[in-house]
């Protein structure tokens, strides 16, 4: 598991837990799922999370925990509306970052 801040347009950081496949070689490159979710993943939402991430982590993705502008760890304020414009655009942020990463 690594901890990783990722960055939106607008200058707010979006917290992410990433559960990367072991033994990967320099420059091997995995496919990666997103679960993009208001509930926080670093309290008792973790304890569910790992068994389900480690399982995709092992068959070669990365898997990738983020939770929602405004909660949890993540930096700046909810929302007023669930599923908003701005939840979309941070979602479509965070797949551009993950698709940029080695």
């Amino acid at each position: 598991m690594v901890q990783a801040w990722i960055p939106m347009k607008d200058g707010v950081r979006l917290s992410a837990t990433l559960y990367m496949p072991d033994g990967a070689k320099t420059g091997e490159q995995f496919p990666a799922l997103l679960d993009y979710l208001p509930y926080r993943k670093d309290d008792a939402m973790a304890a569910g999370d790992y068994p389900k991430h480690a399982y995709f982590a092992r068959r070669g993705y990365v898997s990738a925990r983020v939770d929602i502008r405004g909660f949890g760890t993540s930096e700046g304020r909810p929302t007023d509306r669930e599923y908003s414009e701005q939840e979309q655009t941070d979602c479509e942020q965070v797949i551009a970052w993950l698709a940029s990463q080695s």
